[in-house]
């Protein structure tokens, strides 16, 4: 009884609910004669180069209205005819991503040879939608100057926040968290063609370095959010580029060297702010800047079989390297935190038959951070490497157009982010290698205050120097000032392995009936993530202005910590 009541108020819902609940975007309106008389019956077909099936048709019902679901973002043609009247064209129509478009038809008693063409004329304002919807198109992402990353485009959103700037592209290379409707990050779900693509990473809070080139237009949902959606806060779909029955491609270049970058800081010798010269009088020696950011994008895309089969593949080679504060090389110049991302992606349309259509996309990610390290961080001791075996996105869908009243939907998704960052030393020849952190064969019971000694001491140079006597391990844990930033010895936190995997499925049917829709599906969603850890030594000595023991950080590693989860299981729309 309990399941029948809660079924009866689920299809209560429906019924009641606007042509708004559908996916992707759609072209909807009323057609009357020049009476102001409802016409139902009226054909409507919808056209345009972005669709591989060419157009798509519908009918107007009795109260005259009609809605054309499931449209692609693009230029359209929308041709209303009907025995006994004019046929009336409406072209140039540009249709954004995640709207829909108002389109409304008067048309005349005339022969079936008379046409009337009304051409530039597309509505800006969605009537028929509640919720608040901002589209950003390939041509003004590549238009404004920004870093290219997703988050650098949210920040151009209004009622969107993300947790630091990308200035210029200088963060690139570091994910960064996008929030709206005042809700975390954790709220915020990042689609590709409507699905979902959200990591497992700090509860979904990061997400994949995708291509620029790969969507054609992204749509960013700040309010209204539909019932397909699971959480509250901030919606990004990205719409893929499906190449077409001509071959095109594009290309971007961006450079940007360090010596474009003005220091901030000065030279004592030269004079300085007050502000500046306390600084330097505090150890600040150099600030952080840019050394040299790359960034090279193609993307191609064509028929494989006109009509039929559609191919869209996108490359990236971006490269930032950030210098660092008041952290030095071996040979005395400011040290550099050294940043690769390479990716590829490949996408393939097929309209199988004039009904059903399937696309699938894989996107591959190659990030390097070969010298992690952060402020006053000694870069040959305590700096790290990450590696990417897997930054992997794909997605799969299938679209059946059932009727022109019913249309049908299933999607699969997956996201794989893992990444180990590991610890590195410099060998005697300078060149960067790994190295393992040994661990202490035991602890000696400290019988004397202070246990660990002043740093330059010569207990403590004896400790750092086995040439002394002392234990080589010592040398190797990672000591911190907190007094002056510092940390040398070795990395914080030492060795961190990451492996995070999520799988989501979703499924939609929608029915439409001219002014009026109802749509029900599901969303299921699971996934791993995996995380561990082995800390140098397990141990960190904290100082206080290189002299003054403050105490330590005794950590329990290795640890291993396995996570599972499901998410919005047989959950109704």
């Amino acid at each position: 009884m309990r399941l029948g009541r809660f079924l009866a108020v689920v299809a209560a819902v429906l019924l009641l609910a606007p042509a708004v609940a559908v996916a992707q975007s759609s072209i909807a309106g009323t057609v009357t004669d020049d009476t102001g008389g409802v016409l139902p019956g009226v054909t409507v077909e919808a056209s345009s180069d972005v669709l591989i099936e060419g157009s798509r048709v519908v009918f107007t019902d009795g109260t005259g209205a009609y809605n054309i679901i499931d449209l692609r973002p693009g230029e359209y043609t929308v041709v209303f005819t009907l025995p006994g009247f004019g046929t009336l064209v409406r072209d140039q129509l540009i249709l954004g991503a995640d709207v829909t478009l108002p389109i409304d038809a008067v048309m005349s008693v005339g022969s079936v040879e008379e046409t009337i063409t009304v051409s530039g004329e597309t509505p800006v304002v969605d009537v028929q939608q509640v919720q608040r919807i901002e589209v950003m198109t390939r041509e003004t992402q590549e238009a404004i100057p920004t870093g290219r990353s997703m988050w650098s485009y949210a920040l151009l959103i209004p009622g969107v926040k993300v947790h630091k700037p990308d200035v210029g592209g200088t963060a690139g290379v570091q994910q960064s968290e996008m929030m709206g409707r005042g809700l975390d990050a954790s709220n915020t779900t990042i689609e590709v063609d409507g699905m979902m693509i959200n990591t497992m990473i700090s509860d979904g809070r990061y997400q994949a370095y995708l291509n620029p080139m790969l969507a054609a237009e992204t749509s960013y949902t700040t309010s209204g959010q539909g019932a397909e959606t699971q959480n509250g806060g901030l919606r990004i779909n990205m719409i893929p580029n499906e190449g077409g029955n001509q071959f095109s491609g594009n290309w971007f270049t961006g450079f940007t060297p360090g010596n474009w970058q003005a220091d901030n800081l000065g030279v004592a010798a030269d004079g300085m702010s007050a502000a500046n010269q306390f600084a330097y009088d505090q150890g600040l020696r150099n600030a952080t800047g840019v050394s040299l950011i790359y960034d090279n994008n193609g993307a191609i895309g064509g028929p494989v079989f006109r009509d039929r089969l559609w191919f869209f593949s996108t490359g990236r080679w971006n490269g930032v390297n950030n210098e660092i504060t008041n952290s030095v090389n071996p040979d005395g110049s400011q040290a550099l935190d050294n940043n690769t991302i390479h990716s590829a992606n490949v996408r393939l349309t097929w309209q199988m038959t004039q009904q059903h259509k399937i696309s699938a996309m894989f996107d591959k990610v190659r990030k390097r951070r070969f010298s992690q390290h952060g402020t006053g961080t000694d870069l040959v001791t305590a700096s790290s490497s990450w590696t990417s075996p897997h930054y992997d996105t794909g997605t799969a869908k299938w679209t059946g157009t059932l009727s022109n009243r019913m249309l049908a939907e299933f999607g699969f998704s997956l996201i794989y982010e893992d990444w180990d960052p590991g610890y590195y030393r410099y060998r005697d020849d300078g060149n960067l290698i790994f190295q393992t952190k040994p661990d202490p064969s035991a602890l000696a019971t400290c019988f004397e205050t202070p246990c660990y000694p002043e740093v330059g001491s010569a207990r403590h140079m004896a400790q750092m120097s086995p040439a002394m006597g002392g234990d080589p391990w010592y040398s190797q844990v990672a000591n911190r000032d907190g007094r002056l930033g510092l940390l040398y010895g070795a990395k914080a936190g030492g060795e961190n392995n990451n492996y995070t995997h999520r799988w989501a499925y979703q499924s939609a049917l929608s029915y439409v009936n001219g002014s009026h829709s109802f749509k029900v599906g599901m969303n299921f969603t699971n996934g791993r993530n995996r995380h561990t850890s082995n800390s140098n030594g397990n141990l960190e000595l904290r100082y206080d202005d290189g002299a003054n023991p403050q105490g330590m950080l005794i950590q329990n590693s290795p640890i291993s910590v396995g996570r599972l989860g499901w998410f919005n299981c047989d959950h109704p729309q």
